[in-house]
């Protein structure tokens, strides 16, 4: 597996398109099917997608606040 990010990268970096033996890795679309790349194997390496994949639904329900700031942050001295 190594040696396909090793392929990968600098294409990609190159050409700034995600292309590994050929096979095209599209970006997210945004639509109910989560597309990615599917690495069985070294020789076995296809775009797959599912819809609803990881209950993503409920996940979307859930109220989570990663990117927001936690503390209050205090300039005074």
């Amino acid at each position: 597996m190594k040696s396909i990010f090793l392929q990968w990268l600098p294409n990609f970096a190159k050409n700034k398109e995600p292309i590994i033996d050929g096979v095209k890795w599209y970006p997210v679309s945004g639509t109910d099917t989560l597309e990615f790349l599917n690495l069985k194997s070294p020789d076995d390496l296809f775009m797959d997608g599912h819809q609803n994949w990881g209950a993503a639904n409920f996940w979307s329900k859930l109220p989570l606040k990663d990117n927001e700031i936690r503390e209050r942050i205090r300039d005074e001295l």
